[in-house]
């Protein structure tokens, strides 16, 4: 059972190391910049990410706003929400309005065997 549990651990150090930001696209994201106190943060849901950057889009009624933010760069992440998406560039969110434009969350379940 110790061999396990020491596997499963570097597996989630690992993967840490390939996504240190902690969200993914569909996540809901607010970036905040590090050097400026008094700004308030950019929430939006993250719609492209690369190795380099990535693109929050904030929706608020009839308009949207798209940023394109650097990962590596005086920036702070925050993951808010996850959400279920199927594609790894959400781009036709933008042609879409309402309801049709929500997404499903996505579930939080916690895979743990236990022993019985």
């Amino acid at each position: 059972m110790q061999i396990l549990e020491l596997f499963n651990k570097r597996q989630k150090e690992s993967a840490k190391h390939l996504n240190p930001d902690g969200f993914r696209v569909g996540d809901m994201v607010a970036v905040e910049k590090l050097d400026s106190k008094n700004t308030r943060p950019f929430t939006g849901l993250c719609i492209r990410k690369t190795a380099k950057t990535a693109l929050i889009r904030r929706t608020n009624g009839d308009y949207a706003v798209e940023y394109i933010f650097p990962l590596y760069f005086k920036f702070k992440f925050e993951k808010l929400e996850s959400y279920k998406v199927r594609r790894a560039k959400l781009y036709y969110l933008r042609n879409l309005k309402g309801k049709s434009a929500k997404l499903k969350r996505r579930s939080s379940k916690s895979y743990v065997r236990s022993d019985v």
